[in-house]
């Protein structure tokens, strides 16, 4: 295996958003084929292949409110924003290359400047970056992580303690995944059997039953070295993993939350609860203090922190997020959701300081507006 700065693309997937939605000021129709928002930043795959960002991508020397087309040629198979600070991408290629790129703003700024290569003997799928580190699952179905060990979150079994590396290491226990998920303090996984395990800071792993939890590795905290079974889920179609809250969607279509408060405050852990919807879900999304479903009719729901990614003024335990549209997509970042609607058109939500939204303003929004994305 070999590791390498050179040059890189990426792939994401963007946002949709807007009750009363109005065209980007160029008028032109960009219907986006795969969005993905995390961190400070958020990008978009195009129908053209294109992939465009915003935001503090990494993409450009500071962050950018205007979608920017990341430069060359390559042709991206994967991707993902990381889900932490900052807004470090690492995207795949459909020769098994992978890059990653970007700002790790929590822990370890790993990637360095776009473009960074990071290796091409290992071809890497199902994508997910947290803060620090990022994940990827191999042709086997076995999980493999990189970049920071902290609190166990590259769950390679034993205590790392050693400085960040881009060395790539595989996921102890022998399990095989279908989707990865990934935060500042924990990594989860939803296996080929459809259970959910997670590995890093043991109160966010909804389970403190098993017997691989070492004592205090992370600020008083209990961690654990490997995957460890989420309890009491099975079933699982899809899974979403934020600061301090993860969530699952069962085959039924209910979303299902654990959560605890930052383990410093040595609380106990939640284990997975019922999410009262008003309806069936499709997807789910976990931000950094809310987390938001995608029910079957396009309808979008948020619960958590009150804030403008909720999408709405209505301060209440769950709401709607209030726009006419219906979206077929859904990503949250760590305080701006985005989403793709019926027509491929990118909306976001929440905070904008870091020009997230992709509106060429730095301006909050509480309700869903279009991305000034052109074709």
């Amino acid at each position: 295996m070999r590791f390498a700065f050179g040059p890189s693309l990426l792939f994401i997937l963007l946002a949709a958003c807007d009750g009363s939605p109005t065209a980007p000021a160029d008028g032109a129709r960009a219907p986006v084929v795969a969005l993905k928002a995390g961190g400070d930043a958020t990008c978009a795959l195009t129908e053209s292949g294109k992939l465009r960002c915003w935001g503090s991508s990494g993409v450009s020397s500071a962050a950018d409110s205007v979608p920017q087309e990341v430069p060359g040629s390559l042709i991206v198979a994967d991707f993902t924003v990381a889900n932490g600070f900052g807004g470090a991408v690492c995207a795949t290629s459909v020769g098994g290359e992978t890059y990653c790129w970007g700002h790790v703003a929590g822990w370890y700024d790993v990637y360095g400047p776009y473009p960074g290569f990071l290796q091409d003997t290992l071809p890497l799928s199902g994508l997910a970056s947290g803060d620090g580190h990022a994940c990827g699952i191999a042709p086997d179905g076995s999980a493999n992580c990189w970049g920071s060990s902290l609190a166990g979150k590259r769950g390679e079994g034993t205590p790392a303690l050693e400085a960040p590396n881009l060395t790539i290491n595989r996921v102890a226990g022998g399990l095989q995944f279908t989707a990865l998920a990934a935060e500042r303090f924990h990594t989860c996984g939803l296996t080929t059997n459809m259970n959910v395990y997670c590995w890093g800071v043991g109160d966010l792993l909804g389970d403190t039953l098993a017997t691989s939890f070492g004592d205090d590795c992370f600020m008083w905290a209990s961690c654990a070295w490997a995957p460890v079974p989420v309890r009491s889920l099975g079933s699982v179609r899809a899974l979403a993993v934020g600061e301090f809250e993860s969530c699952a969607i069962l085959q039924s279509g209910t979303v299902w939350c654990w959560q605890a408060l930052p383990p410093w405050d040595g609380t106990k852990p939640g284990f997975p609860s019922l999410v009262a919807l008003p309806e069936r879900a499709s997807q789910v999304a976990v931000g950094g203090v809310f987390a938001c479903a995608l029910g079957l009719s396009g309808k979008v729901y948020c619960w958590g922190e009150h804030g403008p990614w909720r999408g709405t003024d209505n301060l209440s335990a769950m709401t709607e997020v209030t726009t006419t549209l219906r979206f077929s997509s859904l990503s949250a970042g760590n305080r701006h959701v985005c989403g793709i609607d019926g027509e491929g058109a990118p909306y976001c939500w929440g905070d904008n300081f870091e020009g997230q939204l992709g509106d060429r303003t730095r301006t909050d929004a509480s309700h869903p507006v279009r991305v000034a994305l052109s074709q």
